[in-house]
C-alpha cells in the first residue's frame, strides 16, 4: 500500500493535465486530433512531467501514463462543458465555455512558457463575455451517479445549482470561479488567494452527514492534492446546518457558508466573512 500511495503522489495531478491540455488546443487554434494535441502538450509541458508520467501503464504498455490519463481527463472536461464530444473524425475541439477557460490559463502560463502568445477565439461562435455566464447547466432534475476515485458518488441538480449560483455570487465579489478542478466542486482565485470549495445539498435536512462529509474531503483534498501554503477550506451547504456544526468547522480554520433561510442570499461563518464581507 505504501509504494502504490508515493507512486500516485508523484504523478501530475488531473487538473493540471487538463488545464495543460487545454492551453495546448488553443495553441493549436482550438481543435486537434488526439495525437496532435498530445504532442503540442509534451512539445510545450514535457518538461514537467514525472518519471512516472512517462511510465506505460499495465494496461496500456506501449503509452506513456499521462497520454493514457490526459484522454481520461478529456471525458471529464466534455462532462463540464469545456470540450465537445468526440467526433467522427476524431478532434478534440473547444467549446465556448473551453475558449473563455483556455485562454485565461494561456494569460496565466504566458509568463513561464514564452512560446505561447495571443489570445484565441472560436472561428464560429461570439465570445460571451458578461460576468454571471453561469459556469455549467445541470443537466436534468433526477439525481445521477458520478465515479470518482473512492468509489461513486450520487449527485443532483441541487448541488450543481449550489456550485453555479455561488461561483457567480464569488465572481461579482471579485474571484474567478473555476469548476475544471476534478474532484474539488469548485475552486476561488483571487490574487494570490486560493480557496477550496466543497458544496453540500443536504439529504433530508442531514446537516450532520453534511458537514461531516465535507470537513473530510477538504482535508483530504488539501493532503493529496494542495498541500502549498494559504490554500482556504470552504464548505458550502444549501441550508443552515447549525451554530454547533459552524464551530466546529471554525474550530479546525474550515470557513463555511449557506443559503439564507429565504433562499434568496448567503449567510457566512465568521472565517468565511473575512473573504466576502471585508
Amino acid at each position: 500500500m505504501g509504494s502504490l500511495m508515493q507512486e500516485k503522489s508523484t504523478r501530475t495531478r488531473p487538473s493540471q493535465l487538463q488545464e495543460w491540455l487545454l492551453v495546448s488546443l488553443l495553441a493549436l487554434g482550438g481543435e486537434a486530433t488526439k495525437k496532435d494535441a498530445l504532442d503540442k502538450m509534451y512539445e510545450i509541458f514535457g518538461h514537467l512531467l514525472t518519471p512516472i508520467d512517462l511510465t506505460p501503464p499495465d494496461t496500456r504498455p506501449n503509452e506513456p501514463r499521462w497520454r493514457n490519463s490526459t484522454a481520461y481527463e478529456r471525458i471529464k472536461l466534455i462532462d463540464h462543458g469545456i470540450l465537445k464530444p468526440k467526433s467522427q473524425t476524431g478532434i478534440w475541439k473547444l467549446t465556448e465555455l473551453g475558449f473563455r477557460e483556455a485562454n485565461g490559463l494561456m494569460k496565466a502560463y504566458r509568463t513561464d512558457f514564452k512560446g505561447l502568445s495571443g489570445t484565441v477565439e472560436p472561428s464560429s461562435e461570439p465570445t460571451i463575455h458578461a460576468v454571471d455566464d453561469p459556469i455549467f447547466s445541470p443537466k436534468a432534475d433526477t439525481d445521477y451517479i458520478v465515479n470518482l476515485s473512492g468509489g461513486e458518488f450520487r449527485k443532483s441538480r441541487r448541488h450543481e445549482t449550489l456550485v453555479k449560483d455561488f461561483g457567480i455570487f464569488a465572481q461579482q465579489k471579485g474571484f474567478v470561479s473555476a469548476t475544471n478542478v476534478h474532484p474539488i466542486d469548485l475552486e476561488l482565485r483571487r490574487g494570490q488567494a486560493s480557496i477550496l470549495v466543497e458544496a453540500k445539498a443536504l439529504y433530508e435536512h442531514d446537516s450532520t452527514r453534511a458537514v461531516r462529509e465535507a470537513f473530510s474531503q477538504l482535508f483530504a483534498y488539501e493532503y493529496f492534492l494542495r498541500k502549498e501554503a494559504g490554500v482556504v477550506k470552504f464548505a458550502l451547504f444549501d441550508e443552515p446546518v447549525g451554530e454547533e456544526h459552524i464551530a466546529f468547522l471554525e474550530f479546525y480554520k474550515v470557513a463555511s457558508a449557506w443559503r439564507n433561510v429565504e433562499g434568496d442570499g448567503w449567510e457566512f461563518s465568521p472565517l468565511a466573512r473575512s473573504y466576502f464581507e471585508p
